[in-house]
């Protein structure tokens, strides 16, 4: 988010664990005699963060009271989705210790930092990048907390999709709040290996739950001089779908498998899939253009479903 972008509300709560963030594509998939062709119709996906929150009674009315008073307007969300830790933090420093390509910091743009511990625990300020190094991100100007521990996340213009929902605990108030991120980049890398010009997926799931399977018939229709659409078969394929997980729990797996989703761009792209050693390596796609990703302390789950496609 840009340091000038002024008008916009920040969002100044930190979220408990059960972060949830969702990317969308858009692609178009049209039959063919060799089974389907496939276009990228949004190639840099649509991005909505879930931030879930605990809070007593007086902050879940100041929760509704600064919703209802921008609830249509542009908010600063931090991206808690990619926060990276930090070790003692002081009032001075200027140069955060933290692999800063491992996240979506951008230099003359905003980030925001939160005190996880101490007296200033819970207290967030924002601050514009610099410059980023491999092992540094460098502020404009010094953090202005003391913390022994804190995190750092990219700071977002977002939109709420929808009102707060809000759930009574015994003694305690939970906030659920969604947002659309805008200013998304295409953050797609060849972090894959390749067979020829196809990114060969070839290392461990965490789940592999087969799915019902089915024939697949492509069909075209023209329309025939005589105004009657008559169909024709081009092609039938067998069609299997199944379930694979990942868990990553290092920044740089979680940022890696990032830039693998991104430039799998949804259904868009095929893939090779070999989950265990010796398996032979089958042609697949993702079966949706919408990923989900949950994230916890310090992981994030993937799961998606899988479905073969004609070689």
């Amino acid at each position: 988010m840009s340091a000038n972008a002024d008008m916009a509300t920040l969002w100044p709560y930190l979220p408990r664990e059960g972060i949830e963030e969702t990317l969308e594509w858009l692609t178009g998939i049209q039959g063919s005699r060799a089974g389907e062709q496939r276009r990228a119709l949004r190639r840099v996906p649509r991005e909505y963060l879930r931030l879930n929150h605990i809070h007593d009674d007086a902050t879940a009315d100041a929760i509704r009271a600064l919703v209802r008073a921008n609830f249509t307007g542009p908010w600063a969300v931090p991206h808690w989705g990619q926060a990276l830790s930090l070790g003692p933090l002081t009032a001075t420093d200027t140069a955060l210790a933290i692999p800063a390509t491992l996240a979506d910091f951008r230099v003359g743009e905003d980030v925001a930092l939160a005190a996880l511990g101490g007296p200033a625990k819970g207290t967030l300020v924002t601050r514009t990048v610099a410059a980023i190094a491999e092992s540094t991100l460098t502020l404009t100007a010094p953090v202005g907390l003391d913390a022994p521990f804190a995190a750092v996340a990219p700071l977002r213009e977002g939109r709420l999709t929808e009102p707060v929902e809000d759930t009574r605990g015994p003694g305690f108030w939970q906030a659920s709040v969604r947002f659309l991120l805008e200013g998304g980049r295409d953050l797609a890398a060849e972090v894959l290996p390749l067979e020829g010009d196809t990114p060969l997926l070839a290392e461990p799931v965490l789940l592999s739950e087969a799915r019902q399977g089915a024939i697949q018939r492509q069909t075209a229709y023209l329309d025939g001089a005589t105004g009657l659409v008559a169909p024709i078969a081009l092609t039938d394929y067998s069609e299997r779908r199944e379930e694979i997980a990942f868990l990553d729990a290092t920044p740089a797996s979680r940022w890696r498998r990032r830039q693998m989703f991104y430039s799998l761009r949804g259904r868009q792209r095929a893939f090779l899939l070999r989950p265990a050693p010796g398996e032979t390596a089958r042609l697949v796609r993702l079966d949706s253009d919408t990923v989900d990703i949950a994230l916890g302390a310090g992981y994030a789950r993937t799961a998606v479903t899988v479905v073969e496609v004609p070689a």
